[in-house]
């Protein structure tokens, strides 16, 4: 069973209809599953407006999508990790945990904020 997956900008309108005010706000996913690759092999322009065409039907005035990109996925998506084994990971790799900032405006780890406030 193949897959379409589609990259699509997502925009939200701070305007109004008569002077709209589009601003990027990241990226959305979706998908379409069971397409026949055949389509994309043969009618690849016609595909793609196609897929402009569903983006712009989800689409309304106070947020649209606009095309990035897409592919066929011919297999269903593998689990590469846990997220806990990739936590584990990143951290074995030389994670910094998180700093915290003083009245100077400098960043500190735990460590040395224990020091400063005395612990």
């Amino acid at each position: 069973m193949t897959t379409l997956k589609v990259l699509a900008q997502y925009e939200e309108n701070y305007g109004d209809t008569q002077t709209p005010s589009w601003r990027p706000k990241g990226p959305s996913h979706f998908e379409i599953v069971g397409v026949d690759p055949d389509y994309f092999l043969y009618e690849k322009e016609l595909c793609i407006k196609a897929i402009e065409q569903l983006l712009e039907e989800a689409s309304n005035d106070r947020s649209r999508y606009t095309l990035i990109d897409w592919e066929l996925q011919f297999c269903p998506t593998m689990t590469l990790t846990s997220p806990d084994k990739f936590e584990s990971l990143v951290k074995g790799l030389g994670w910094q945990e998180e700093v915290e900032e003083t009245s100077t405006g400098m960043f500190i780890d735990d460590d040395e904020w224990e020091k400063e406030m005395g612990r």
